[in-house]
């Protein structure tokens, strides 16, 4: 069993037509599906890619890191950040589109490390008053994007 934290390959959805709410069920793609590389999860919704091109504007880069906005302070891990693949995303995720020339994937990757912290999962757990990760419980000071980058910016040089 692997933990899908991020995967989107995790399963596909299928429509129950029975259910009044959720309608939108999991349906699990096995380890031997899984180990297949050109095996992909079948969505609810299929987006045009001119919409998503649309919606990405000027952001070029082939993945984003993003951050699941549903979650509960009694789950294992509160702050969930993952790296993705340039496809949409539905509204329980925040993309971060990091466009700075500084934003290099050694750069992003520093970022991804220190928001998946147990230290900042334990801060943001804190901060959390519902089951939603809103924007403003993302932005501690230091650990912004922003942040992260120009000070790995100074250790570079």
């Amino acid at each position: 069993m692997r933990w899908d934290a991020g995967d989107h390959r995790a399963s596909d959805v299928v429509v129950s037509e029975t259910a009044f709410k959720r309608q939108g069920q999991p349906s699990e793609i096995s380890d031997g599906e899984h180990e297949d590389p050109n095996r992909l999860a079948l969505p609810r919704y299929w987006v045009s890619k001119d919409v998503v091109e649309s919606a990405f504007g000027d952001y070029r880069k082939p993945w984003f890191p993003a951050v699941t906005k549903v979650t509960s302070a009694t789950n294992a891990r509160t702050f969930i950040p993952v790296l993705l693949p340039r496809y949409p995303l539905a509204d329980s995720s925040f993309a971060m589109l990091l466009n700075a020339p500084s934003a290099t994937a050694q750069a992003v990757g520093c970022f991804l490390s220190s928001v998946s912290s147990s230290i900042f999962d334990y801060v943001a757990r804190q901060k959390l008053g519902g089951v939603n990760m809103l924007a403003f419980i993302q932005k501690p000071k230091s650990t912004t994007p922003e942040a992260l980058l120009q000070q790995f910016e100074r250790a570079e040089r």
